[in-house]
Formats: structure tokens, C-alpha cells, sequence
């Protein structure tokens, strides 16, 4: 029996006009009732295919470790959502589970004997380098080899040059500015001029290695074809939301702020939204009544990541994709990058 589960939080981990009409329950009370509903059926084996992960900003209700100790009769979890490698075999009561990290670089492998589940399953996670092992199947390879080569003459295009590695993973990203982060953002005040630019860090998703940068490059370091709004949003509004990018530093968040054009400084001592004391655009100190122009994606726009401060402002501009946006910047703009970054958000502990 497979079932699936999708986490509560893609309310805010996507944009909101992708689940138009949709509705996601309580994780625990779907299996309760999946559980019940099946009592009576002959089911050797409950399989869930699960969109949840293990992440620490996920609140534990919606995590797969949970509903593992919640449902014993569950036998395996294969899971997502938080890029988790789980390098050994992992048993939370009665329940294996299994996560390969993310974009096809692991493949989970399970063996379980139906007469003795418990004691006689094997896991083992695979690099998918140690694939060669296995023989490819030629008529996918060739629809694989067409697709690339199509795509080659664009994505294989060199757009600019760099002497250091832009740094994008996930764990820099989501805790810390980088100069992948501060570049991007730059490059969206240079194209929408407005005075400042607030994006999340979950949006960027790998480091781009020194040498010649593509523009397969830039589509894999941010994927998601997220659009720039320009918005006039209020001062306070404005503080809001970057109290929400903040609430978690030092510890990794997709809602993690970067910015440009403006300077925040904060206690990362204080509680979760009251950490922001000082805000400077274009050196000046914002004023909470006055309204300011500012970029941000359209995901963000309409509350992603929980910025639901941000849903509140009115639209002025419309641009293209992130992605598009530092293509043209790196194009036209003959910039220096560095490996050190000048500091935006500056922490202060007192």
C-alpha cells in the first residue's frame, strides 16, 4: 500500500498561485484516517512517499520523524522536503526511513524480506556516481542525449568570469550572506532602480565554481523562474518582514533575508521578531510611516516564506525572473567578484 503525504508548509514554500483551490490537512490526522479507513484490509506492507523532512525549522507535527513514532504500522518512509542524506539504516519505531539529500546525486536502496520485515531489511544509500554499475537503458538515454543537445547551444553559453567560487548551498544561504546572495540581489537594484531589495535565501540553491559562468549555471544556482515585483510598501511593513527573514538566525531558514540597497542591524539574542533595531536605505534611517519602493520576487510578493507583511503593499513594476535578471546584469555589468562581502546585515549582541 503507497501512500502519499505533502507538507502544510508548501501554504508558503511555493507560491500561492500554484495551489489555487487546495487544501492541505494535519499529516497525523490524514494517516490516522487513512489507517483506519484500511483496519480491515489485508495490506502486507504501508509504504508513504512523503514530501516532510527533518528540517529544524520545521515544526515537528509536520516532520517524518514524528509520524514514525505516531504510526508504528507504517513499515517505510521515503522522504523529502529537507535535502537530508540518511547515510544508514534509520529505524523510529518499527518505521525505516529513507531520504538521498537531493537533485539525483544518491539513490536510496531498500530490501525487505515480507516475512520477517522488522529484522531482515537491508538500506543502503547509493552515490549516483556508483550507477555506472548499471546498464543504461539505451532508449531513455537517447530522449536524454536529444533534450541535452537541444538545450546545449543556451544553456552551455559563457556570460562572464569569475576568479572565486560564488557561494550558493543551502547551508550558507539560508543562515548568512554570501557573495552569490549579495550579487544577485545587486543585480536586482540595478535593474528595477528602486531603493531596496529584499529576497529570501531558500530561492538559491547551489554555488557556482570559479572559472567561466553559464547560463546553465545561473538556471541551476536559482531555479524557480521566480518573477521581480516592485512594490510600495510601508516602513513598518517593511520592518515586519524582515523580522520574519531574521527570527531564526543564526540557525538555517528558507525565509532567510538578503538584501541591497539597505543595511539592518539586529540582536539575534532577542526573541524572534524583535530582533530588528535599526534599518538604513540608502544610508538614511526608514521612517515606519513613509512608504518605500521595494524589489522583491513574486513568491514573496504574495506571502511566500511567510512574508505576509509584504502582501500588503501596492504593486508599481514588473520584471522578469531572477535568473534573467542576473544573466542581463552579468552581461552588461563588468563586475569584480570577490570572496568577501560587505556586510548588510550586521548583528549586534547586547
Amino acid at each position: 500500500m503507497l501512500f502519499g503525504l505533502l507538507t502544510p508548509e508548501t501554504y508558503y514554500k511555493t507560491n500561492s498561485k500554484n495551489i489555487i483551490n487546495l487544501e492541505f490537512t494535519n499529516p497525523e490526522e490524514s494517516v490516522k484516517n487513512l489507517l483506519n479507513n484500511l483496519e480491515n484490509k489485508n495490506i502486507d506492507l504501508f509504504v508513504g512517499i512523503t514530501h516532510l523532512g527533518c528540517d529544524k525549522s520545521t515544526k515537528i507535527i509536520n516532520q517524518s520523524f514524528n509520524l514514525a513514532n505516531n504510526f508504528s504500522k507504517i513499515d517505510i518512509i521515503f522522504d523529502g522536503h529537507s535535502h537530508t542524506e540518511i547515510k544508514e539504516k534509520c529505524i523510529v519505531n518499527n518505521t525505516l526511513i529513507s531520504q538521498a539529500g537531493s537533485y539525483n546525486k544518491n539513490i536510496a536502496i531498500i530490501q525487505l524480506n515480507l516475512n520477517d520485515k522488522k529484522s531482515k531489511w537491508k538500506y543502503k544509500l547509493m552515490s549516483s556516481n556508483d550507477l555506472d554499475y548499471y546498464e543504461n537503458n539505451f532508449y531513455i538515454e537517447n530522449i536524454i542525449a536529444n533534450i541535452q543537445n537541444t538545450q546545449n547551444s543556451i544553456s552551455k553559453t559563457t556570460i562572464a568570469y569569475s576568479k572565486f567560487p560564488l557561494i550558493g548551498d543551502r547551508e550558507s544561504v539560508r543562515c548568512k550572506e554570501t557573495n552569490l546572495t549579495q550579487l544577485i540581489t545587486d543585480a536586482i537594484l540595478w535593474k528595477t532602480n528602486s531603493d531596496a531589495v529584499l529576497i529570501n535565501g531558500g530561492s538559491i540553491r547551489e554555488s557556482i565554481s570559479q572559472g567561466y559562468i553559464t547560463i546553465e549555471d545561473i538556471f541551476k544556482s536559482i531555479p524557480f523562474n521566480n518573477h521581480i515585483v516592485t512594490k510600495k510598501i510601508k516602513g513598518s511593513n517593511l520592518k515586519e518582514a524582515l523580522e520574519n527573514g531574521l527570527k531564526a538566525f543564526p540557525e538555517p531558514l528558507g525565509a532567510m533575508a538578503q538584501v541591497s540597497g539597505m543595511r539592518v542591524v539586529f540582536n539575534p539574542n532577542n526573541p524572534p521578531y524583535k530582533r530588528v533595531s535599526e534599518i538604513y536605505i540608502k544610508n538614511n534611517p526608514i521612517i515606519l510611516d513613509n512608504y518605500y519602493n521595494i524589489a522583491v520576487t513574486d513568491f514573496m510578493s504574495s506571502g511566500g516564506e511567510e512574508y505576509t507583511s509584504l502582501i500588503q503593499g501596492e504593486n508599481i513594476n514588473y520584471y522578469s525572473s531572477v535568473e534573467d535578471i542576473v544573466i542581463d546584469y552579468l552581461k552588461n555589468i563588468k563586475i569584480e567578484i570577490s570572496p568577501q562581502i560587505n556586510s548588510r546585515l550586521i548583528y549586534k549582541i547586547y
